[in-house]
């Protein structure tokens, strides 16, 4: 059972092992087909089951954008072109902490396909993308769009 309280004279929050957490950088692209996203429903990990931006955790030697643009590719065969940076979020995933930089994008080519770690990949209206269960930071991201 946890508890919102908090006595401000013992700082519980802060044990060795929370203080030692490492951040991964990861990044998510928002790719548009006209009014249409492109999501993936997520296969594993904490978000399993939910929709979310294709995206993943930044490899030795990416920059951001690239790590969006390859894990796009492998999670839906899909290839675009990066227009800006949508917003960054800090996701608590159990004993995992990611950075995660969210870009937008311009639909360029391929047919939507899951693939890697996705259960489906497929295009929404956003009104129709905000009526699903989705990861913690989507409603926001999505209507940044």
């Amino acid at each position: 059972m946890t508890s919102s309280y908090s006595d401000p004279s013992a700082d519980n929050t802060r044990s060795p092992k929370n203080q030692d957490r490492q951040t991964t950088k990861a990044a998510s692209v928002a790719v548009m087909r006209g009014q249409e996203v492109l999501l993936v429903r997520r296969g594993r990990g904490s978000g399993a089951g939910l929709w979310a931006f294709p995206g993943g955790k930044v490899e030795a030697g990416e920059t951001l954008e690239q790590t969006a643009c390859r894990e796009l590719l492998e999670e839906t065969g899909v290839t675009a072109s990066i227009c800006s940076r949508l917003a960054s979020y800090n996701i608590n995933a159990g004993t995992r902490q990611f950075a995660l930089t969210v870009f937008a994008a311009e639909y360029l080519s391929g047919d939507a396909r899951a693939g890697d770690d996705a259960l489906e990949a497929r295009w929404f209206t956003l009104g129709a993308a905000m009526s699903l269960p989705l990861a913690e930071h989507m409603a926001d991201a999505l209507g940044r769009l």
